[in-house]
């Protein structure tokens, strides 16, 4: 269940559109974002670690808008394969833990 209530993930669906569309247009793959998602996320590990928690913060919600952006790519395109959803996933359970280690 997400921690999100289903207007304010349907408001800000909406105001990705525009972005997911371009995204899309310009073939940015689903892999592709999930890959700069996780490196944000090894970098806000690295700004926790050092002590510099809004640097962190700031690439950690940076890492979750682009894993988002990734989602919605992923859906609107409608032709991922199965080792997308699995890279994809994979990282993002990656990145949560180097997050976690970082703290």
């Amino acid at each position: 269940m997400s921690p999100l209530s289903r207007s304010v993930r349907d408001a800000l669906a909406r105001a990705g559109r525009p972005l997911v569309r371009a995204l899309i247009r310009g073939r940015v793959t689903p892999s592709a974002l999930a890959t700069v998602g996780f490196l944000a996320a090894c970098g806000a590990a690295v700004a926790f670690a050092a002590g510099r928690v809004r640097l962190g913060g700031l690439l950690l919600f940076f890492a979750a808008s682009v894993a988002l952006l990734g989602g919605e790519v992923q859906r609107q395109e409608g032709a991922s394969t199965a080792f997308d959803v699995f890279y994809a996933s994979t990282l993002d359970r990656m990145g949560e833990a180097a997050v976690l280690a970082g703290v």
